[in-house]
Parts: C-alpha cells; structure tokens; sequence
C-alpha cells in the first residue's frame, strides 16, 4: 500500500501542521490509510475493532474538514500490481507454513502424550511437563491433555474388542 519510499523523498521539505491551517483549501486524501488507521484505532473496551470503524472514522474526519470549509478529494487504490500481488502471495505462503508447522507441532506432542500414557504415566502427571516447556507448546499440553484422555478411552475401547 502506499509509494515505496515516498516518506524518504520528502522527508526534507515535510512539516506537521494542524488542521486548521487547511481552512478553505483542496485536500488530497489517501483514503486507504485511512481506512486502516480507524480499522487499528477504534477499539471496544474488549479490545475488538468498533463495527463499522471505518465509516464513522470517515464521517468524523469528513465533518471536521468541511466545518473548516475545507474540500476533501479521496484517493482510492487502482488495480492491484504485479508485484503487490506477489507480496501478498508470498505472504499466505509464509502464514499457511507457519499454521503447517504448529499443526505438526501439535501432532507431535499428542503422539508424544500417547507414548506416556502407554508407559504408565497418567494424564492428571502431565502438568510437571508443561513447566519444561514454553510459550505456545507448553500451553497446548493444557488443551491436549483432554483431547488425549479422550482418544486413549476410543483406543482403549478398540483394543477390548
């Protein structure tokens, strides 16, 4: 989104100024940072994007520019390029590797669980190896140790008859 390294390039002549200064004046509007900065910005107490965020974020800013008597022209993104397409493409690449990766992780750790349970060590024991690991992994033990009891019962079941 955006022109690489516009900022760079006007960086020296670029100065802040407030809103009121653009009294009566045209304004050029990119109207996709907008969107994004209201989608990020305008938050519930819960954390969750405000419904419809971009809209009121929009009428707001629109409201203030025309009380100020000043003309709003909005720019809208044209067709998606080469490689911005690109980008995005090796971007779900990398998303879809990574949720691959947590999948075989997870895998892992249930084959893992099944083994100890196998060898005798109870599923209620489990929480001693969730301190020998961290973050993510370690938090998944608590999920899968449910899921687990459950698939050892169906195996359990399956090996009486």
């Amino acid at each position: 989104m955006g022109v690489h390294g516009l900022w760079k390039l006007l960086a020296p002549v670029g100065r802040r100024v407030s809103v009121e200064t653009l009294a009566g004046k045209k304004l050029a509007i990119y109207a996709s940072i907008w969107m994004v900065q209201f989608m990020k910005a305008m938050r519930d107490e819960k954390g969750e994007m405000v419904g419809n965020a971009h809209l009121l974020g929009f009428f707001r800013r629109i409201c203030k520019l025309l009380y100020l008597k000043t003309k709003p022209v909005f720019i809208f993104d044209g067709a998606t390029t080469v490689l911005k397409r690109l980008t995005v493409i090796a971007r779900r690449r990398k998303r879809e590797n990574a949720q691959a990766k947590i999948r075989k992780t997870t895998e892992k750790l249930l084959l893992n669980h099944v083994e100890l349970y196998e060898r005798g060590m109870k599923p209620d024991d489990w929480s001693s190896c969730k301190t020998e690991l961290e973050g993510e992994i370690g938090d998944c033990l608590v999920v899968l140790a449910p899921m687990l009891k459950l698939v050892m019962a169906m195996r359990n079941g399956h090996k009486r008859r």
